[in-house]
């Protein structure tokens, strides 16, 4: 997804505000994706790990932060294969019927009804004659 930014002209600078709104639009948008893409979701939390690793081990030599980036990177193709795996696993699976459009009715189940019974309550008081 390509980000779409206002353009800064060099003598005038975006208004905050601006900028803010700019912003709010670009993760909305973002978001929007990832919901509706699972594999979109996976890469973008992936990114969003390796940003945090760098962070989280800026105190550590470089050798120890190769090799935190080498487990992450481990973890990653793992959860990917997993990922594929499961999505092979599902697009071979037959649909299940929906119980909306049963083709028979079990004689072990009782037939479904949408009709909910509704007792009345007499709420008069009794005349006491």
């Amino acid at each position: 997804m390509k980000p779409e930014f206002p353009a800064i002209d060099q003598d005038k600078t975006v208004s905050p505000h601006a900028q803010e709104v700019e912003f709010a639009l670009i993760l909305s948008r973002m978001i929007n994706t990832v919901k509706e893409d699972p594999v979109q979701l996976r890469l973008s939390i992936y990114e969003f790990a390796r940003a945090r690793l760098q962070i989280d081990t800026s105190w550590a030599d470089e050798a120890e932060r190769e090799r935190f980036s080498a487990a992450l990177e481990t973890a990653i193709q793992g959860v990917e294969q997993f990922s594929a795996r499961r999505d092979e696993k599902e697009r071979l699976q037959p649909p299940t019927p929906s119980p909306q459009i049963a083709l028979g009715v079990s004689a072990a189940e009782p037939p479904a009804t949408s009709m909910v019974t509704i007792h009345q309550v007499n709420s008069a008081p009794k005349s006491v004659v």
